[in-house]
Order: C-alpha cells, then sequence, then structure tokens
C-alpha cells in the first residue's frame, strides 16, 4: 500500500484498501502504516495533493471499519434480546444517517422463520393483546383475513377479540416460509401453514374440526425501536381445506 501512495497510484492504493488490507500491520523499521502515512505527510512536499487525497480514502477506511464493529455489537444484542443493550447502542449513536440498520442487518430467513414461530405459538395459546406488539409494526400494518382487511393496531385488535371468541384448540404447523423478494430492510416472505381449529356454532349438539393448509404473503420489515423483525403486511391468499374438514 505505502508503494501504492508513494508512486500516486491512488487507483493501486483505493483498491487494498476495498481489499481490506491492514492499516495497523508494522513495517520492518516498526512504524505501522498509519504512523508512516502521519509522517510522509508532515515532511513531504512534492505530490501532497495525492497524498491528502489518499488521507481521505483512509479515514473513510477508518470510519467503515468502526462502524462495521459497531454494527456487529448492535446485532449480537439483538441477537440475544438484549433489549438495554440495543437501545444503548443506539442512541450512542451506532444507527446514525450512515449506519442505518437498513444497510447494517438486512433480515434474515431464520430471523422471519423465528417471528412466525411466535407469531403462530401466540394463535395457539390466544396470547394477550399485549403479547402481539413486539411482533407488529407500529406504522403501515394491513392484514388481510377471510374475515375482512384490518388496518393498524386498532384494526388488529378488533379482529382478534373476535376469532378468539369462535376458534379453540388451535394447532398452527409451519410448513413452508421462503423469502422472496428483498427491499432495503424489507422482505416479502410466502408462507404455507397448515391450521387446524375447533368451532361450536349453537345450537349444534358439537363442535366441528377445521383442517387446511393456508397459503399465506407476508412484508416483514425492522422495527427502528427494538431493531427486530416485525410484520407490516399479512395476507391469507387462499386456503386448501383437507377432505372432511368444517369449512369457514
Amino acid at each position: 500500500m505505502l508503494m501504492c501512495c508513494w508512486k500516486e497510484n491512488l487507483s493501486c492504493f483505493h483498491h487494498l484498501l476495498d481489499q481490506g488490507a491492514g492499516l495497523n500491520l508494522s513495517t520492518h523499521y516498526g512504524f505501522s502504516l498509519m504512523e508512516d502515512f502521519e509522517y510522509e505527510l508532515n515532511v513531504n512536499t512534492i505530490g501532497k495533493e495525492k497524498l491528502l487525497e489518499a488521507e481521505k480514502m483512509l479515514h473513510a477506511r477508518q470510519e467503515s471499519d468502526q462502524q462495521k464493529i459497531e454494527s456487529q455489537k448492535l446485532m449480537a444484542a439483538v441477537n440475544n434480546d438484549d433489549i438495554a443493550t440495543v437501545q444503548q447502542l443506539i442512541q450512542s449513536g451506532v444507527n446514525k444517517e450512515k449506519s442505518t440498520i437498513s444497510n447494517l442487518a438486512p433480515l434474515t430467513e431464520a430471523e422471519v422463520k423465528k417471528l412466525a414461530t411466535e407469531w403462530y405459538n401466540l394463535l395457539d395459546v390466544h396470547g394477550s393483546l399485549e403479547d402481539y406488539r413486539p411482533l407488529l409494526a407500529e406504522e403501515g400494518l394491513k392484514m388481510e383475513f377471510p374475515e375482512g382487511t384490518f388496518t393498524g393496531w386498532e384494526g388488529f385488535k378488533s379482529w382478534y377479540e373476535r376469532v378468539i371468541g369462535i376458534y379453540f384448540d388451535q394447532v398452527h404447523t409451519l410448513k413452508e416460509l421462503k423469502i422472496t423478494s428483498v427491499s432495503g430492510n424489507k422482505v416479502e416472505v410466502k408462507i404455507v401453514v397448515n391450521w387446524q381449529a375447533s368451532t361450536w356454532n349453537p345450537p349444534a349438539p358439537k363442535s366441528e374440526r377445521i383442517v387446511m393448509d393456508a397459503y399465506q404473503t407476508w412484508e416483514v420489515t425492522r422495527s427502528p425501536q427494538t431493531q427486530k423483525p416485525v410484520i407490516q403486511v399479512y395476507i391469507v391468499d387462499s386456503m386448501e381445506y383437507a377432505e372432511g374438514s368444517a369449512k369457514l
């Protein structure tokens, strides 16, 4: 890297920086690249414009390295469900304009699968409304169920309070989950889930059992508050009933 710089070959210098060349490796006489560069910048007058350009490249690389270090801290806290550390890192400036969560941590299929598993588990046990808040986007929430289209938290609340009074002994089994498109920090997900539930329509003498595969499309984004994936759009595309199943 030093040879590239001293020969004023900035394209070579820039290429080596992009390839991850070490900035703190020592020369045979004991100086690191950064120390040697600072020395040459102070004593050289010939070709100083090229040195100043190289200095800008070095500083940009140092800033990029620091952002990567901080983003790793942030993602470690997210994966460990350490909300206090996540909030502390964000407040300390990890999630700045040049270091947004969208370019630090694209959503992964593993994260989305964990979200889906938590969602279906809550439906099975008729979880409390507050249990669902961390799983749903605060803005732009839209949900299309067989019962209708519902928007925002209040829309979800009205749907949920109705259906938990209709269906019981629910079992959701996630069969397929695949990310089909990525746009920034948002992903589109195709899901196939097997849903089984009992329902009773009085004065019928017995309950009925619904058994079906539901085909769904989700749009999942990363919450700016918790940095965790949340559902923003939830659409039931179609349903395939098992033989003998009751119908909605």
